[in-house]
């Protein structure tokens, strides 16, 4: 399933992205799975999604715990949690 990826601030100038389009594994159906899968990518996904700082997540604009199940066409956001203007 494709899945539309928005990076935000810390995150953004780690990844050198805004965002991404990808396809994900048919083993991928939650956020929490998502960052498992990004954490293979290895530097920087893997110090983001692995460090001991918290990095909230948004799936369709709502906020979300990362059990949540995404589905094909999600809108997915990861940011720092606390972000400027």
């Amino acid at each position: 399933m494709k899945v539309k990826i928005l990076y935000f601030a810390k995150i953004k100038e780690l990844v050198g992205l805004d965002n991404e389009i990808i396809e994900l594994p048919a083993s991928v159906l939650t956020l929490e799975e998502l960052k498992n899968y990004l954490i293979l990518r290895g530097a920087p996904w893997s110090e983001i999604f692995l460090s001991n700082s918290a990095t909230r997540c948004a799936l369709n604009q709502n906020l979300m715990h990362s059990n949540f199940n995404i589905e094909a066409g999600s809108q997915i956001a990861f940011f720092p949690p606390i972000t400027g203007g």
